[in-house]
């Protein structure tokens, strides 16, 4: 996505916090909209919003993008996720007794975190499956920005398999 820009990772780092502020921005929304709508709807809007944000990804992902439709994706991925993730947890926390809430919000905690890695995992082997070995170790070592146009190519074709 960034490859062949060349930023440093501080720079690179700052073009993602439009995901954190949008997801900052819609917690506290969705968290009060939860109060006079119904859970499943703003799951459902949260996941919508979500999968529009990544179709933009998917669609515009190359190692010359310009900045502003990724910026944008992301941002509509960090909405979607603040509108699902609030209602969500709040619907799980009330579906419990208050006795065993400590113990369901654990557990929430470790499922959704290993939703997290697994999905991270998964996300990886299939950004790099079409590389050979020598351009996934290039990939791992974040040095991708040395390959070849081609080799290149096949990497965000990875990448855009992974985001549809």
């Amino acid at each position: 996505m960034l490859a062949r820009q060349r930023l440093n990772p501080l720079a690179a780092g700052v073009r993602v916090t439009p995901l954190a502020v949008a997801l900052m921005i819609a917690s506290p929304v969705a968290g009060q909209l939860a109060g006079r709508l119904p859970a499943r709807v703003l799951a459902t809007t949260g996941v919508c919003i979500v999968s529009a944000g990544l179709l933009v990804m998917a669609v515009t992902v190359s190692p010359h993008v310009r900045y502003w439709p990724m910026g944008l994706a992301l941002f509509a991925v960090g909405v979607g996720t603040g509108t699902f993730m609030t209602p969500n947890t709040s619907s799980i926390m009330s579906s419990v007794p208050a006795t065993m809430r400590g113990v369901a919000n654990g557990l929430r905690s470790m499922l959704q975190n290993t939703g997290f890695v697994v999905s991270t995992a998964m996300s990886l082997a299939i950004v790099t499956s079409p590389l050979t070995h020598a351009e996934k170790k290039a990939a791992y070592a974040g040095t991708l920005s040395q390959l070849p146009g081609l080799q290149l190519d096949r990497f965000v074709g990875g990448y855009r398999t992974a985001l549809f």
